[in-house]
């Protein structure tokens, strides 16, 4: 139960250091939960609320994922190199298109 409580605390600790640390998740969390407050009283089907929790903890995770192997390779090295430019931009264009997506799924649940 110790090991089960202490993997808890460092996952709480991650979310608390994305937030803090990270200026673009700290900005996501705030319109994922804004639109989770907005959707809680104005989704009326099941399935939008599920699709509204889907697409908002996918754009986290994605933006968490982004910033770590960022972090990692800020470690690596500190000169620059294509390969890691590459990485780097590959994985921003990931969290730009689960944000795309998230934003995508806003429109059709509260605007069609």
């Amino acid at each position: 139960m110790k090991k089960i409580a202490k993997s808890f605390k460092h996952a709480f600790h991650g979310l608390y250091d994305a937030f803090l640390g990270e200026h673009n998740f700290r900005v996501m969390a705030l319109l994922v939960a804004g639109s989770f407050l907005f959707g809680f009283f104005y989704i009326e089907h099941a399935w939008e609320v599920a699709a509204l929790i889907i697409s908002g903890a996918f754009m986290l995770f994605v933006e968490m994922i982004n910033t770590a192997i960022e972090k990692s390779l800020d470690l690596w090295t500190t000169q620059k190199h294509d390969k890691i430019r590459f990485v780097k931009d590959v994985m921003s264009g990931a969290a730009l298109v689960a944000s795309l997506a998230w934003l995508f799924i806003i429109v059709l649940i509260f605007f069609y």
